[in-house]
Formats: structure tokens, C-alpha cells, sequence
């Protein structure tokens, strides 16, 4: 951002800077052009100057074509003294205004200077207000994104917790249809496995003891590492004995045993191996 304001900068500024800048180096030219031809003119001058002091000194020897050359070299030596002192003007004219431009240039640079400066403390002062700016729009979307994570996560309580006390109530199809509307709307929630888990609980306090194994297979296979595993492995065997399968029952309360010695589960599995012997 600084560097694009300081590009902007510059093209207001260089123009004048480079017009300026062309001047003075015009002007040298001219000066270095004036100094040469000043030069020549007095190396004339000072040959013409001796010619003359020479013809002077043999004025009485001289003919009437010598002293009319004499004439004329004094007529030329005359033009050439004026067009020194004409080129010695203009010398001085251009070593002023040489001087002018310079110290012109010099007032600039500082008012260049002087204003770049402060282009750079505002830009330093708006840089900063954009941070601080930044900054509070940062945590203003954090916040609005931790408010919205809380109003899912209470949401989704609200819901899971109302079918829980649909089952508490023994309303077990209206419990049923509410955790499968928990799975719906929250398919990666936090209490999924839990829902299917009461899913099965229902289909068992309905009797529907073919579905509540189907159920309660769902929550060992997919949520392994679920707190509801042991207790769906041991309704699950239950279930099986509800339907005659004792075979089927104590296979599963075999691997409750062995995979969940210390489980809660694990001791009402037990007791009903012992019976089923």
C-alpha cells in the first residue's frame, strides 16, 4: 500500500522534478558553449591586441595599405571587445539562473522530503487503524462462530434430550421417531451411537426383538469405541433369548465376558450363563 502512494507520489512530483532537472542541463550546455566561444573570442582578441601593439610600433615605417589594415584591425579588435563583453553578460545571466534552478531544486527536495514524510506517518496511522480493524472483525467472526457452534450444540441437546424423555415416559414409537429425527439433522453429532443405541431400546419395549438386535449390531460394529457397546452387546443377548435363541444368547454373553470382563454388563451376562447351563 505504502509503495502504490509513493508510485502516485512520484507522478505528481517527477514531472516538475524532471522539467526542472532538463533546464539546468540545458542551460550547462549553453554555459559550456558560451565559455568555449567566450575563450576563442579572447585568444582572437589577444592575437588581434598584439598585431596591433605591433603595427603601432612601426606606425612611421608603415605604408597606406598597412594603415589601412591597421584601421580595420582596430575596427575588428573594437567588435570583438563588444562581443566579449556581450558573451560575459550572458555568462553571468546563465551562471544566475544556474543558481536560481539549483537552489529551486534544492527547496523542492525538502518539500518532496518533507511531505513524503509525511505521507508515510499517515500511511503508518492507517495501517494501524486496518490492523485494529482487522483485528476486532477476526474476533467478532470468531465469536459469531463460537455463538452459532453453541446454538448447534444446544439445538442438537434439545432435541436428543427431548426423545430421551419420550422413552422415560414409555412413549416408545414417539421416542423412536424423535431420535431418528436426531440422526437426520445431526448425522456427525455427538450423540449418535447413543441414538441408535435407544433407537434399539425402543424396538425392544415394543417387542420388536429382530429390530432391536439389527439396532444394537449397528452400535457394536460402527461406534466401537462407544460407552453404549458393552449395553448393546448384553441387550442384544437378551433380545436373542426373548426370541428362544439361547444358543445365539450365550455366544454374545461369551463376548461380552471376554471383551468387557469388568463392565457392569460383564456380571448380569454371568449370572445369566450360569442360569442358561
Amino acid at each position: 500500500m505504502k509503495r502504490l502512494l509513493l508510485v502516485i507520489i512520484m507522478t505528481f512530483f517527477l514531472p516538475a522534478c524532471v522539467a526542472q532537472q532538463q533546464d539546468i542541463e540545458n542551460l550547462d550546455y549553453r554555459l559550456a558553449t558560451l565559455s568555449q566561444a567566450y575563450d576563442n573570442l579572447e585568444r582572437r582578441l589577444a592575437s588581434l591586441e598584439k598585431e596591433v601593439a605591433t603595427l603601432n610600433q612601426e606606425r612611421g615605417k608603415i605604408t597606406k595599405a598597412q594603415a589601412e589594415r591597421l584601421e580595420g584591425l582596430s575596427r575588428h579588435q573594437a567588435e570583438l571587445a563588444t562581443e566579449v563583453e556581450r558573451l560575459r553578460a550572458e555568462m553571468m545571466r546563465i551562471d544566475g539562473r544556474l543558481e536560481e534552478l539549483a537552489f529551486r531544486e534544492e527547496r523542492s527536495e525538502k518539500n518532496f522530503q518533507q511531505f513524503q514524510a509525511e505521507i508515510i506517518s499517515r500511511l503508518d496511522t492507517l495501517e494501524t487503524q486496518v490492523s485494529r480493524l482487522s483485528q476486532k472483525k477476526v474476533l467478532k467472526e470468531k465469536a459469531r462462530a463460537q455463538k452459532e457452534k453453541v446454538a448447534k450444540i444446544e439445538a442438537e441437546m434439545e432435541l436428543y434430550d427431548q426423545a430421551l424423555e419420550l422413552f422415560k415416559k414409555g412413549r416408545y414409537q414417539q421416542a423412536k421417531e424423535a431420535f431418528q429425527r436426531y440422526l437426520e439433522q445431526y448425522p456427525q453429532g455427538k450423540r449418535v451411537a447413543n441414538a441408535i443405541f435407544w433407537i434399539g431400546e425402543c424396538e425392544y419395549q415394543l417387542k420388536r426383538f429382530e429390530e432391536a438386535i439389527l439396532e444394537y449390531q449397528k452400535v457394536i460394529e460402527k461406534y466401537p469405541q462407544s460407552i453404549k457397546v458393552p449395553a448393546a452387546m448384553l441387550k442384544q443377548g437378551l433380545a436373542f433369548l426373548r426370541l428362544g435363541d439361547t444358543e445365539s444368547a450365550k455366544i454374545i454373553f461369551r463376548r461380552l465376558l471376554k471383551r468387557y470382563p469388568h463392565s457392569e454388563q460383564a456380571k448380569t451376562a454371568r449370572s445369566y450363563l450360569k442360569k442358561l447351563r
